[in-house]
């Protein structure tokens, strides 16, 4: 199937819209951990995890992405975990107001290299390419 094609199902059939991501961890000191999401890159140290949450946008709908599932390219080099955490977020559904668990999952990285992680959420999806970056020589 072309990406045209893709798309246009896309918008007719699930109504999909914008999905966006944000860090919501650090990484401990001497160690990277970034999340860009306007470029769709992730750089991370080996043995480092770092938190992700999703929200998405699109028609009647604003909030956590409903239905997220992620996965990884080559696990060899980079990791990702569902994560349930015990707080709400605010959801707007057509107009109506509530609050419903956030959509986050966990990336570690496992050893220096690139790959890349596949989000889908019942709103659209998207990609990041990710960097592991290798622990930097003791001092």
């Amino acid at each position: 199937m072309n990406a045209r094609l893709s798309l246009i199902l896309c918008v007719v059939l699930a109504g999909c819209g914008e999905v966006s991501f944000k860090a919501i961890s650090s990484p401990p000191p001497d160690r990277t951990a970034l999340l860009d999401d306007a470029e769709g890159t992730i750089a991370v140290s080996q043995g480092v995890a770092l938190a992700i949450e999703c929200t998405s946008t699109s028609s009647g709908h604003a909030g956590p992405c409903d239905g997220m599932t992620q996965r990884v390219d080559d696990p060899g080099v980079a990791r990702v975990l569902p994560v349930d955490l015990d707080e709400l977020r605010q959801r707007i559904v057509d107009g109506t107001v509530d609050n419903q668990k956030p959509a986050v999952f966990v990336l570690a990285g496992v050893k220096p290299g690139t790959t890349t992680v596949r989000v889908t959420t019942e709103h659209g999806g998207a990609t990041l390419e990710v960097t592991v970056a290798p622990v930097p020589a003791a001092r």
